[in-house]
């Protein structure tokens, strides 16, 4: 799955789906997409390929709050702490990652029901 096919399930599903602008986490590998589901916004990116999102979700602790950023040069990991403003929810679904940061819990079924449950988070 990727980015216009979310775009398109989140419609199909009845959400109303509006594009925003670019996001950058020093903790992700690439850059994100905002994208406003609702009236809440979720961070959504997109990786190259399965393997490079899959590798992206084994960097993050179970509760979405700590990231393993790997050094290009040796390989060694240090840990990247986020204190997040509301619970965090991460979910994985072929080569995306979406981050959403709140409570709404019909905004979180809905992406359940799509992307399937949430690999780390609160």
């Amino acid at each position: 799955m990727g980015l216009n096919e979310l775009i398109a399930q989140l419609r199909a599903a009845g959400a109303t789906v509006v594009p925003g602008t670019g996001v950058n986490q020093p903790f992700m590998n690439v850059a994100g997409h905002i994208l406003t589901v609702n009236g809440e916004q979720i961070q959504v990116y997109e990786y190259a390929s399965v393997s490079d999102a899959s590798n992206q979700t084994a960097r993050v602790s179970p509760d979405g709050t700590s990231f393993t950023m790997v050094s290009s040069s040796d390989g060694s990991g240090s840990a990247y702490q986020v204190d997040w403003v509301k619970p965090p929810h991460q979910y994985k679904a072929g080569w995306i990652i979406v981050i959403y940061i709140g409570t709404n819990a019909s905004l979180m079924h809905l992406l359940v029901g799509i992307l399937g449950k949430q690999f780390a988070g609160m």
